[in-house]
């Protein structure tokens, strides 16, 4: 099993510093297989890229806060039916 990293900045996810691990002889994940089986990693993250190439983009990570922020604030229906009342 290859593990990847998290996207960075809200896009895909990479295989860049990818790690390998034997999870039926070590389900612990405590020894990394890249640097004896690289061959293998190469294998295998080949073709996690291309099963993310079809991935959108994360709904997360600071590129999407950004978004969120730049948007208007959404007021509630109570905030919105209170401002609309006349003054007394």
């Amino acid at each position: 099993m290859a593990s990847v990293k998290p996207p960075a900045a809200g896009g895909k996810a990479t295989t860049e510093g990818a790690e390998l691990y034997n999870v039926t002889a070590d389900i612990g994940e405590k020894t990394n297989l890249a640097q004896k089986n690289p061959e293998k990693l190469k294998v295998l993250a080949a073709l996690w890229d291309t099963w993310n190439a079809g991935n959108i983009d994360a709904a997360w990570g600071p590129r999407r806060a950004q978004e969120r922020t730049q948007r208007p604030a959404r007021r509630s229906r109570a905030a919105e039916a209170q401002r609309n009342q006349p003054a007394n």
